[in-house]
């Protein structure tokens, strides 16, 4: 098994070697489409960024830059562009590392490695220089921590790490809560929250930053721009004097229902806490205003995190076949139809918003059809019964 973990991370360390060395202005492709980057996650933003802190001039005064200082910094010292790919690729390898251990210790496999390493839409990512890269690398970090090393306070500080890199993935500190079990539990309770607001005050204060620029351009949309969620055409098409009210609406509708989702499925018998985290990181992903490709791959990746100790919740889905062709189709047709609306002219708006709306009608029915199985699970009492039929009302 150790000779597997070490050939899945020298084949996701050698797929990302072989694009950027075969074909090196890939990236800059990459980094131009509303697929894989943001204004608030892409590599001429990081760029941008670093020569700004080098030359000392006003960080945020342009408004093009809003990523977090700290990762800027980090950023000054990898010694130009070729640096700075060579980064993301390790966090690559890092993070298929990191799910190596994380599935042993779960079910003795490296699906979810093997996924990872290999999923077009985490490589293309990654070569896209998205800066994602570093919010999931806390997140896997953090579950690693809790999950393998049985450590809640360098599980809980990556959480914060993640929540200072992206303010919308907070929420994700909730359904962390579901692995907290066992005597003390009220003690481990207050030390997880007492970490958290602790090492989130420490890497604000370490470099202080205007807010409204770096995480409110996030929670606000206010750089309205084309991507693969469901805000942005809501916002080009709506009255101006209704954009604050719906704003508050759609974050609220992001962030809120991880709640329910996490009481729904807390302290379960039958399922996994992971079950419960990973479902909220798709709805995110799904609601966020500013989501990519790259984070879906993120997500299929940890699809196989379902089946463990022989129990697997994916047999119960109802809609596979279905799921996987919608998804097809909307990765495959949306560069298509984004070049038809920018690039010939000979289509509108509508065209590229269809066609994110049958991506987003994939994830979301993946979404469901997963939550259905969790369900299932714990109707037929933890013992799959995968044979039985029965219809929702």
């Amino acid at each position: 098994m150790k000779n597997s973990v070490v050939s899945c991370v020298l084949l996701c360390l050698a797929v990302r070697l072989v694009l950027v060395l075969l074909f090196p202005g890939l990236g800059s492709t990459l980094d131009q489409s509303v697929e894989f980057s943001t204004p608030v996650t892409s590599f001429r933003s990081l760029q941008e960024g670093i020569f700004l802190l080098k030359h000392q001039l006003g960080l945020y005064d342009g408004g093009v830059v809003h990523l977090p200082p700290l990762l800027l910094q980090l950023g000054c010292f990898t010694g130009g562009e070729t640096g700075l790919r060579t980064i993301f690729i390790l966090v690559d390898c890092i993070i298929v590392w990191l799910l190596t251990q994380l599935e042993l210790t779960l079910n003795g496999s490296i699906r979810c490695a093997w996924i990872y390493g290999v999923n077009p839409l985490t490589v293309l990512s990654c070569v896209s220089g998205s800066t994602i890269a570093f919010t999931y690398l806390s997140l896997i970090t953090a579950i690693y921590s809790i999950v393998v090393k049985r450590n809640l306070t360098l599980s809980s500080s990556m959480i914060a790490i993640m929540s200072y890199l992206d303010p919308c993935m907070c929420v994700l500190s909730l359904p962390m809560f579901n692995f907290i079990c066992g005597p003390k539990k009220l003690a481990k309770t207050v030390l997880y929250m007492v970490t958290i607001v602790v090492t989130g005050i420490m890497l604000y204060s370490i470099c202080p930053f205007p807010l409204d620029v770096v995480y409110g351009t996030r929670l606000t949309f206010a750089s309205v721009a084309p991507n693969m969620g469901l805000w942005w055409y809501f916002f080009i098409e709506m009255f101006q004097e209704f954009i604050p009210f719906f704003k508050s609406v759609f974050n609220l509708f992001s962030m809120g229902m991880v709640i329910p989702i996490t009481l729904r499925f807390h302290d379960q018998r039958n399922t996994n806490p992971l079950h419960c985290l990973i479902l909220c990181i798709g709805w995110i992903i799904l609601t966020k205003p500013y989501p990519t490709l790259g984070e879906t791959g993120v997500f299929l990746s940890l699809l196989p995190l379902f089946d463990i100790d022989g129990i697997s919740i994916l047999k119960y889905m109802r809609y596979p076949m279905f799921t996987a062709l919608l998804f097809l189709h909307g990765i495959l047709l949306s560069p298509i139809f984004y070049h038809l609306w920018i690039d010939l002219g000979s289509g509108n708006s509508n065209f590229f918003y269809a066609i994110s709306l049958v991506y987003a009608l994939a994830l979301g029915l993946l979404i469901t059809d997963i939550m259905w199985g969790v369900i299932r699970l714990e109707y037929d009492g933890g013992k799959p019964n995968y044979t039985r039929k029965l219809t929702q009302v």
